[in-house]
C-alpha cells in the first residue's frame, strides 16, 4: 500500500481492503466492503484533483445515494435538484446556476441524494481523504452501481465524457 494515512486508518479501525487502485489520475481508492445494499471505500485525492461531475439514477433505474465522511477537510460541488429525469441538454442548460460549492470539515458527514449532480474536489496543496458509502435503493452489485453513474464532465474523459470546461473550473475556483 502506497499511503501511510490510509494504511494507519485501516489498521486503527480493524478494516480490510478488498481491492484497491492506486494508479488513478486523481490518486487512489480502497474498497472496504461490498454488499447488495452498499459498498464502502476510501478515496485519496491528490492536491487540486477534481473528480467527475455526475449523478446516479435514470427513469428506469432508481440509482444510489452517497454518504460521505470526510477524513480531512475537503470540498463538494453539489447541484440543487434531482437531474435523473432530465435530458443531457436540459442538464447542461442548468449548469452552472444549479451548482454550489460546499466546504466540508474533517469528520463532517454529508448525504448526496440519488439524481443530484455532485463532484468531490481537493482545493488544497495537500492530499485529502474521504470515506464514501454508496447505498442502493434496490439490491445490486458494486459494478451495477458503477454502471449507473451518469458523468457530465470528467477530467479523464471516460466513455467520451467531456472534460470540465475552463469557465466552470474558474467558477468553482471563485466559490472556494
Amino acid at each position: 500500500m502506497k499511503n501511510t494515512f490510509v494504511e494507519n486508518y485501516i489498521r486503527d479501525h480493524g478494516l480490510t481492503v478488498l481491492q484497491c487502485d492506486e494508479e488513478k489520475p486523481w490518486w487512489a481508492y480502497y474498497v472496504l466492503e461490498e454488499t447488495p445494499e452498499y459498498d464502502k471505500k476510501i478515496l485519496w485525492l491528490k492536491p487540486h484533483a477534481l473528480l467527475s461531475l455526475q449523478y446516479h439514477g435514470t427513469p428506469s433505474h432508481p440509482g444510489h445515494r452517497e454518504e460521505g465522511e470526510w477524513l480531512t477537510d475537503m470540498a463538494l460541488v453539489l447541484g440543487k435538484e434531482d437531474m435523473s429525469t432530465l435530458t443531457l441538454d436540459q442538464i447542461y442548460q442548468k449548469i452552472p446556476d444549479d451548482l454550489k460549492v460546499i466546504p466540508l470539515k474533517k469528520w463532517e458527514k454529508f448525504d448526496t441524494p440519488a439524481g443530484f449532480l455532485h463532484a468531490y474536489f481537493n482545493p488544497f496543496d495537500h492530499d485529502i481523504y474521504l470515506l464514501e458509502t454508496r447505498i442502493s435503493r434496490i439490491p445490486e452489485t458494486a459494478d451495477d452501481r458503477e454502471k449507473n453513474i451518469i458523468r457530465i464532465y470528467d477530467t479523464t474523459m471516460r466513455g467520451g465524457t467531456p472534460d470540465w470546461p475552463e469557465w466552470l473550473r474558474d467558477k468553482i475556483a471563485e466559490l472556494r
